[in-house]
């Protein structure tokens, strides 16, 4: 019982150290004073495979972009889209916009001045977002309540 709860309190805290690091670039990105405009270099769907029991894969995709941008003569590539949850399959809103873009295509880009390798599309957090960050919330305490009581219940 402690392995196992100190392993399902780690995937809550795992979850909600995602979370707020989301959090964070986001409304670090709201300050960023940088504009570039891009090009797109690719989009599609990227496929994501975890392994299941027995053998079994699980797999999904993602809608995936890649750009690259200049600053001071120097060119960088960014996947950064938004800095929120999101969900990522063709008819999420990420999805639908990265369907909107072609390669060779120009896009507006916000970087930040001080370090411009740091990049997005869409600064600061989208208010269209909150359910994943309800199901991301409800996650980790779902997971760092299932942890504790477990902890807890050795104790008891």
């Amino acid at each position: 019982m402690l392995v196992g709860g100190l392993v399902v309190s780690a995937c809550g805290c795992w979850i909600l150290y995602g979370l707020l690091s989301q959090f964070v670039n986001a409304a670090r990105s709201r300050h960023w004073t940088g504009r570039a405009t891009g090009i797109v270099v690719q989009r599609g769907m990227k496929r994501l495979e975890f392994p299941g029991q027995r053998h079994e894969r699980r797999a999904f995709e993602v809608a995936a972009l890649e750009y690259e941008y200049e600053v001071a003569g120097e060119t960088y590539r960014s996947r950064n889209v938004a800095f929120t949850p999101y969900r990522g399959g063709h008819e999420s809103r990420r999805g639908r916009f990265i369907a909107t873009l072609e390669p060779g295509q120009p896009i507006d880009v916000v970087y930040n001045e001080s370090r411009p390798r740091e990049a997005v599309l869409h600064p600061g957090f989208a208010p269209m977002e909150v359910g994943g960050v309800l199901f991301g919330l409800f996650a980790a305490a779902l997971f760092l309540g299932v942890g504790s009581a477990m902890l807890l219940g050795l104790a008891g």
